[in-house]
């Protein structure tokens, strides 16, 4: 025991230096599932939107447009996880760039919402399926975590050196795009 708490002690420092060394702007969609299900629920009844699509258009749209303020454009690639699910990924974003946003314009006006030729022009192609194996896509759930969890406790150790170095897209972005290509915290209680 004692020879893997001094492993830990060493390897955990260095794995949080190699990922702020990285030249990576991380930005997530991080919903509180209970919350969400709580706010939805009696508005739609048991016809709920299945999270999974309301976080894919929050955060393509949000990456979508600091990618677009930058001059450049996205490629989406993403971890599989099962063949519906992966082809749910593809619809989706074709959806994005076929119709637009799919919120309520009404509501969604104020987040400057995106339209399907803003989509078109700024994506590059389908999504791409990778597998776990791929090594960015292991070192994007090492940064994920600690977004994820700083919405419960942004004293979170690992999100604080993120933000420390610059890597949330919160730090690098001008305070009035923040509503619009921030980390986006749905359903949790006071972020919402």
């Amino acid at each position: 025991m004692a020879q893997q708490e001094r492993n830990s002690k060493l390897f955990y420092p260095a794995l949080g230096q190699f990922l702020v060394s990285l030249p990576i702007i991380c930005i997530a969609c991080v919903i509180h599932r209970p919350g969400y299900v709580i706010r939805y629920r009696e508005k739609y009844n048991d016809r709920l939107w299945f999270m999974c699509r309301t976080t894919f258009s929050i955060l393509v749209e949000r990456a979508a447009k600091y990618v677009d303020k930058e001059g450049g454009q996205l490629e989406i690639i993403f971890e599989g996880s099962g063949k519906k699910e992966d082809s749910d990924i593809i619809q989706y974003l074709r959806t994005l760039k076929s119709t637009g946003n799919p919120f309520n314009p009404s509501t969604s006006h104020d987040y400057r919402p995106f339209t399907a030729d803003d989509y078109a022009r700024v994506i590059i192609g389908e999504p791409r399926r990778k597998t776990k194996a791929n090594p960015l896509l292991q070192i994007a759930d090492l940064i994920l975590y600690p977004i994820a969890k700083s919405g419960y406790n942004s004293e979170y150790p690992p999100y604080k050196e993120l933000r420390k170095h610059n890597k949330i897209i919160d730090c690098v972005i001008l305070p009035e795009d923040k509503p619009f290509m921030s980390v986006k915290y749905s359903c949790f209680d006071g972020k919402i």
